[in-house]
């Protein structure tokens, strides 16, 4: 959500960009033809990549474009017919540039302008021409030179699922980007692997060098500079393997830099500064918390008012709870009573928190004083919201003043947690402090039946669940047949999909709970026809 507004922005200084370059919405597309080359190493990598593309797009109305590091049309894929006549007439063939000074605001020309992805509504792209289709489209850049090598474009009808385009987006970017240092020298191949591995068993920075490249780890980017890299060169370049030296950095940092093994051409460097990279687990930590969890309780150490919203039964409350702090549970309201009830229980707070449940019903004079609070106040305010397809928004005015948005995630998008959050429900059920293992768990049958239901109730659902299997049973293990029946039969269960896959059925579920299983607007939603709906509702046993 808080990247929706950056988008936004994205959007708009595109437009700015497309006028001052000339251009008017009601120019045609810029047909001139350029020079491209039909033979680079980015058509190489990414035929394969679009064509396995354009096979799972296969009667969807979708289809996109790649182009080169110029922005220059240099291949296309399609997964129905319409879309490449309408690509046709508007002769974005091979060899037409898509800067953004010739077209405007589209996916490829402000991705290629930003060098970041970008989703382009209908109504956002800057030339009328262009105004019949979403379209997303991300950079691909080099693993080791870290060069823009071209974008990859989908475009579908207006309506289409966002997470869908940029799921499919993303992966094929990751493809070709393999396929790229791939096709690469094979000692530069080589030299990425044994960066990689170094990376993964070491607690320190560890940096790459190479003839014309630097490649960091998060950790090492954080410590050298691009002249400390020139200095770590020539400083190693006769050091022995294995063997160490101090060297103090730009920063002033004081590291020691031992030399790794290497392909012949690459200097492989483990950079240690005395600090650890990963700070240990708090003991309350010790029981596993999921990243969303985890992201919650970094959250409630942090300041700035806070904005969660998710589907109902989603966690949104217990969100809150854990960002609002312990003290939060004696400054909890509903936005729907009167704005007085808002003004008395902030005072009262002080400078502690406050969740204010529902932010999305608030009426007028309720709106108002969240505002004159988010805006003035002393207290941090914590806000909960629905987020659905027929509730109503959050007012756009209090929603800019809230530092932090937060998306409570549906728990049909959280399988591979279930275990997990099952756990922590087991164990409040039974009063157990954080850091204690509940006696009664979910066995592996019922994690796989579980992984497979829809829950159209989130965690609501599962907690109604669990509280009635686990009633009179202290301890031991949850089975599938411990189950009731409507668990038991089958729920489409996403094990043997690829990630495509999964992320496709999760999409398809997440369309059919918003729209109430209505197939038709889940079908417009998802840009697909009715049909085409049905047959993948089959083919994921989506009862």
């Amino acid at each position: 959500m808080s990247s929706n507004a950056g988008r936004l922005e994205q959007i708009q200084l595109s437009h700015h960009r497309s006028r001052l370059a000339g251009l008017s919405p009601g120019d045609l597309l810029d047909l001139t033809p350029v020079d491209w080359d039909p033979a680079s190493r980015l058509l190489d990598a990414a035929r394969p990549v679009l064509d396995q593309l354009g096979r799972s797009l296969d009667g969807i109305v979708a289809g996109g474009l790649l182009a080169d590091r110029d922005a220059t049309v240099v291949d296309h894929y399609f997964g129905d017919r319409s879309v490449r006549d309408d690509v046709e007439r508007l002769g974005a063939g091979r060899g037409v540039s898509l800067l953004e000074e010739r077209s405007g605001t589209n996916a490829i020309a402000t991705a290629h302008e930003t060098r970041a992805p970008v989703l382009v509504l209908p109504e956002e792209h800057y030339l009328d021409a262009l105004k019949h289709f979403s379209c997303f489209g991300a950079p691909i850049f080099h693993p080791v030179t870290g060069r823009l090598e071209g974008v990859v474009d989908l475009m579908v009808r207006a309506g289409t699922e966002p997470g869908l385009m940029e799921g499919l987006v993303n992966r094929a970017v990751e493809d070709i980007s393999t396929r790229l240092v791939e096709r690469s020298d094979p000692s530069l191949a080589l030299a990425l692997a044994a960066f990689r591995r170094l990376s993964s068993r070491v607690d320190c920075g560890v940096t790459l060098l190479g003839t014309d490249f630097v490649v960091h780890n998060r950790r090492s980017a954080d410590l050298v500079t691009p002249g400390d890299a020139k200095v770590l060169g020539a400083l190693v370049r006769d050091l022995p393997l294995g063997r160490s030296t101090d060297v103090v950095l730009a920063s002033g940092a004081a590291v020691t830099v031992t030399t790794s093994s290497c392909p012949t051409g690459s200097v492989l460097l483990r950079i240690d500064d005395g600090e650890r990279a990963r700070p240990p687990v708090p003991r309350s930590f010790r029981r596993d918390r999921s990243p969303a969890e985890q992201v919650l309780h970094d959250l409630a150490r942090r300041t700035g008012h806070v904005l969660i919203e998710g589907e109902p039964g989603s966690g949104r409350s217990r969100a809150a709870a854990i960002v609002g702090g312990a003290d939060s549970t004696t400054h909890v309201m509903s936005a729907t009573g009167p704005s007085a009830d808002l003004d008395r229980v902030v005072a009262a707070a002080g400078r502690g928190s406050v969740v204010v449940e529902d932010v999305h019903l608030a009426g007028s004079a309720a709106r108002a004083a969240l505002a004159r609070h988010l805006r003035d106040g002393d207290a941090r305010l914590v806000l909960t919201a629905t987020r659905s397809a027929d509730a109503a928004d959050v007012d756009p005015y209090v929603r800019s003043l809230c530092t932090h948005w937060i998306e409570t995630p549906p728990l049909r998008e959280r399988a591979a947690e279930l275990p997990e959050i099952a756990a922590e429900i087991l164990g409040r059920l039974a009063g157990h402090e954080d850091d204690e293992q509940p006696a009664l768990r979910l066995g592996r049958s019922a994690v796989t039946v579980l992984a497979g239901h829809t829950w159209p109730g989130n965690i609501a659902e599962l907690t109604a669940l669990l509280t009635a299997v686990a009633d009179g049973r202290p301890r031991g293990v949850i089975m599938a047949t411990d189950l009731p029946d409507r668990y038991r039969r089958a729920t489409g269960l996403k094990t043997g999909l690829t990630p495509l896959e999964s992320r496709e059925r999760d999409l398809i579920v997440r369309a059919l709970s918003m729209h109430h299983d209505n197939k038709v607007r889940s079908a417009q939603h998802l840009g697909i026809s009715r049909s085409t709906l049905y047959s993948r509702l089959r083919y994921f046993k989506l009862t």
